[in-house]
């Protein structure tokens, strides 16, 4: 039977990539932990994966994101979360931070919160839930640094530096595009505010 083609690349696929730029051979599930090369493929990916959302890009960031507080008035931060920007009402003061797996209110000291607060949040994506181009920029700086741990000699890479910059031109193409859009639309109004620019 033939495989459906898909054009959205999964990890099994990003994978077998990496095993490919070594010359192993590919993998039937990313759960192969008897296979030394898929297990360093695999970390190598994520690697990767982690370093280039260090960065914050439109994919992965979102604004007026809510943290509601529990029965103990503490707010605890999902794990996919890696920094948090507190959104307050004109003219309120408040610096906020991760601190293990809550938020801590730096300005009054204390990790209690009273009520729900909003934040813009940078986020950590799995591997699947990037957009394409983003996968293409992990594959490309997966592969040339896998290929640089795993062979010695320099003319067996085939990934280079190059690669790597092409496929995050395209990927700010996109961020680019998506920004454009993003700042075209009109700016929420805060509810507690009666007048803004557009009043004048």
């Amino acid at each position: 039977m033939q495989t459906q083609y898909s054009p959205r690349i999964t990890e099994l696929e990003a994978q077998n990539v990496l095993l490919a730029a070594i010359g192993a051979s590919p993998i039937t599930n990313t759960d192969s932990l008897s296979n030394v090369d898929a297990i360093s493929a695999r970390a190598a990916l994520i690697s990767a994966l982690r370093e280039i959302q260090m960065e914050k890009w439109y994919f992965n960031t979102e604004e007026d994101y809510p943290l509601s507080a529990t029965d103990n008035k503490e707010i605890y931060i999902p794990s996919s979360i890696i920094s948090v920007d507190y959104i307050g009402r004109y003219g309120e003061h408040r610096n906020i931070a991760i601190r293990g797996n809550r938020l801590y209110d730096l300005t009054n000291h204390t990790y209690t919160f009273d009520d729900t607060i909003h934040v813009n949040v940078h986020l950590s994506l799995e591997f699947d839930e990037l957009p394409e181009t983003a996968k293409q920029y992990v594959i490309a700086r997966a592969a040339r640094k896998f290929q640089e741990e795993m062979l010695g000699d320099p003319n067996l890479r085939t990934w280079t530096r190059e690669d790597e910059a092409a496929a995050r031109g395209r990927l700010m193409d996109e961020e680019l595009r998506a920004r454009k859009s993003h700042f075209g639309a009109l700016p929420k109004r805060d509810p507690a505010v009666l007048m803004d620019f557009r009043d004048i």
